[in-house]
């Protein structure tokens, strides 16, 4: 995840989970952990932002997988687990904790683990001493550490068509929705400022869920009116709000 670039030799055919073992081998992770991480598709938007796209599944093929989608993909390894008592075990290893601490440092620089300005330097101090597990000690005890970050995308809570970052990870679904609130300062109506207003959906108060494809009508119509081109995908829950008394979620 930190952009360094290693190459292997593969097929174009073949699955991720062979991909992923040559990949160990030639990184020296030891066979034991493997099982810990898997390989990721990543996109670069047109903002310079990276968005996670999916996890390869093991059947999948890495190399047609990437390029079968348009734009810029890469194919990226990344730890694959939610339970964050595993690092303590990871961490022994080296490779391992290189491999936790590199993926560390480049969601902190990109703003998906929250930093205050203190916490941001003193991790900067760790870095540059090398103290890895220090690092990741500090770390873990941010905002979003473990979460799966996903790119922008559109929800209907709590209103229709709007623009929402989601997180995933502590047994919770995070929604940080951009709301536009008028700007005190300024005598029109029209200037407004834009701020984040933050809400959590606990997995264990999930009656179920299911993704759906959307096409350009279905999707213009989910989003008040906004078109986007090609299929897109809808994630929709039942959600328990109160005893007995479940709402659907898009």
């Amino acid at each position: 995840m930190n952009g360094q670039k290693i190459g292997l030799e593969v097929l174009t055919s073949d699955p991720s989970d062979e991909v992923l073992e040559n990949l160990s081998q030639k990184l020296h992770l030891a066979p034991e952990f493997v099982k810990f991480f898997s390989l990721f598709l990543i996109r670069k938007e047109e903002d310079g932002e990276i968005s996670v796209i999916k996890k390869l599944e093991n059947y999948e093929s890495p190399y047609i997988s990437m390029k079968s989608l348009p734009g810029l993909h890469r194919v990226v390894l990344r730890k694959n687990f939610w339970d964050l008592s595993i690092e303590t075990m990871l961490a022994e290893d080296r490779v391992a904790l290189n491999l936790l601490y590199t993926q560390a440092i480049w969601e902190v620089e990109r703003g998906w683990i929250l930093t205050s300005n203190d916490i941001r330097n003193k991790l900067s101090s760790l870095q540059s001493r090398g103290e890895k597990r220090e690092y990741l000690e500090l770390a873990k005890g941010l905002k979003y550490y473990g979460f799966m970050q996903f790119g922008e995308c559109w929800c209907d809570y709590p209103q229709k068509g709007m623009r929402v970052l989601i997180g995933a990870g502590n047994k919770e679904l995070n929604f940080r929705v951009r709301l536009q609130t008028p700007d005190a300062s300024s005598s029109s109506s029209s200037d407004s400022s834009e701020t984040l207003s933050e809400g959590s959906f606990r997995v264990t108060r999930m009656r179920c869920w299911r993704i759906t494809t959307l096409h350009a009508e279905e999707e213009s119509e989910a989003l008040g009116g906004i078109i986007r081109p090609g299929p897109r995908l809808e994630l929709s829950f039942e959600y328990l709000m109160a005893k007995d008394r479940y709402v659907l979620r898009k």
